[in-house]
Formats: structure tokens, C-alpha cells, sequence
């Protein structure tokens, strides 16, 4: 996460997958840590802002299983094994997208990612609609999607009504969040604020953002880095 910005164009991005394959990928170990460790659900990424996809997209072949020599779908992999030891798994998902099209006009970030001067912008929508429906039907049960991404154009019609609408259709009890730094929208659960506490804005993301009357919650990383990140649950200010 963060608002970090891409380092290499498009072109020249394309070709690290065929260096990953992440052979000691062990779900079954994270899982039972993070059980031992008494919580109670995971997050983790399934699309960052570079627009890869860590399962087996359908609807675009950028994804880790057609892309990479693993080959593998490391979200079903830990939604099985999230499944078999109770523990709620969480999507990070991001609304900005580094490598499609369509995202276009570009937000503040991504501008020298050598895509086109054009681009349907809705069509984009649609396609990020068309993954979410495919986290939502073929992985189990999702405790909540964690969007990012929407700093990058604030201004944007992002049609949340409608891509909250398709989740709480698909699953009604999955928790709606959303980085956005403003205040909460209709069909989101909880507000999160991003290395800072409710109603701080020590990072300078929060000028604009507002505290609502959901339920809290903070992500914080543990080394200055995004590499590692923890998220606390807050309600009425209290730890839960």
C-alpha cells in the first residue's frame, strides 16, 4: 500500500512476473501463525495499483497463474486453508490501476506508466467490477474487500453505489472499507485511516478526510515500510 509511483513504464514492467515465483509460499503456515497469534482475520493483496492479479483472473490474462512460472492461485490456496481454521480472510484491493487502458483520464500517480491518451474510463469500472465479482463467487466466504486507491482522483465518478451494491448482493456479510481519506460513503462498514489514529493527520493523507460513526480502524506498518502492516479494529476508541 502507499502512494508509492511506479519506477519503470509499462512496457518494461511486463516483464518481471517471469522472475516470480514464490516456490515457499506456505498458506497453510501463515494461517496457523496468525491463529496461534489470536487473530482473527487476514488481509492481504489480491490487486495492488500495478493492476496484477494474484488469482486466476478470467477476464485478463495479468494475473500470477497465466503471467508467472509459478502457476499457482495463491488467493484460493489461503481462502481453503482460511476456511479449515476459521479465520476470516479480507481482500486489499485497489481501485487505482497502474497498468489498464482504461483507467484514463490518469489520476495524480502513473504518469509515466506509457499507456495512450485515451481511454474509456467506465469501461474500466466495468472491468474492475467484473474481478470483484470473481473473488466474491469462487473464494468462499470473504470477511471484507479494503479498498485503496481513490486519493488518486478524488474528483472521479467512481460509481461506488454500484460496486457496493454487487458485493452486498454476492455477500451480504462482507464488510465494505475504503482508504479514500474523506468521509465515509453509503455501503461501506467501517472507516480506515492510514497510519494515523481517527482524527489525526500526522501523514498529511487526512486533510480532507472526516470521522464518521462506523467502526474504526488503522492500518500501521511495523518498519517504516509497507512491506509490513498490521490493522487494529476500533470501536468507540477501544481495541477490539
Amino acid at each position: 500500500m502507499g502512494h508509492e509511483y511506479p519506477k519503470n513504464d509499462k512496457q518494461t514492467y511486463q516483464k518481471l512476473p517471469a522472475f516470480y515465483n514464490p516456490v515457499s509460499y506456505d498458506p497453510k503456515e501463515w494461517v496457523a501463525l496468525a491463529k496461534a497469534a489470536g487473530m482473527k482475520y487476514i488481509t492481504i493483496t489480491s490487486k495492488h495499483h500495478d493492476g496484477f492479479a494474484m488469482w486466476d483472473s478470467k477476464v485478463s490474462d495479468w494475473d500470477i497463474v497465466d503471467r508467472t512460472p509459478y502457476k499457482k492461485d495463491v488467493l484460493k490456496m489461503l481462502a481453503d486453508e482460511c476456511k479449515k481454521e476459521g479465520i476470516k480472510l479480507f481482500f486489499y484491493h485497489s481501485h487505482l490501476d497502474w497498468y489498464q487502458d482504461n483507467y484514463f483520464p490518469r489520476g495524480n500517480t502513473g504518469q509515466t506508466a506509457g499507456r495512450p491518451e485515451n481511454g474509456d474510463w467506465y469501461k474500466y469500472l466495468d472491468y474492475m467490477d467484473s474481478q470483484l465479482r470473481e473473488l466474491l463467487t469462487n473464494y468462499g466466504d470473504i470477511g471484507g474487500i479494503w479498498f485503496d486507491g481513490i486519493w488518486d482522483k478524488k474528483e472521479a465518478d467512481w460509481r461506488l453505489d454500484k460496486t457496493y451494491s454487487l458485493i452486498h448482493s454476492l455477500q451480504p456479510a462482507c464488510l465494505v472499507g475504503n482508504n479514500h481519506h474523506l468521509a465515509p460513503f453509503p455501503g461501506e462498514d467501517f472507516q480506515m485511516f492510514e497510519k494515523d489514529l481517527p482524527g489525526h493527520n500526522t501523514t498529511g493523507f487526512s486533510g480532507d478526510q472526516r470521522v464518521g460513526d462506523l467502526p474504526f480502524e488503522t492500518c500501521e506498518t511495523m518498519n517504516n515500510s509497507w512491506d509490513l502492516t498490521f490493522r487494529i479494529r476500533i470501536t468507540n476508541q477501544q481495541r477490539i
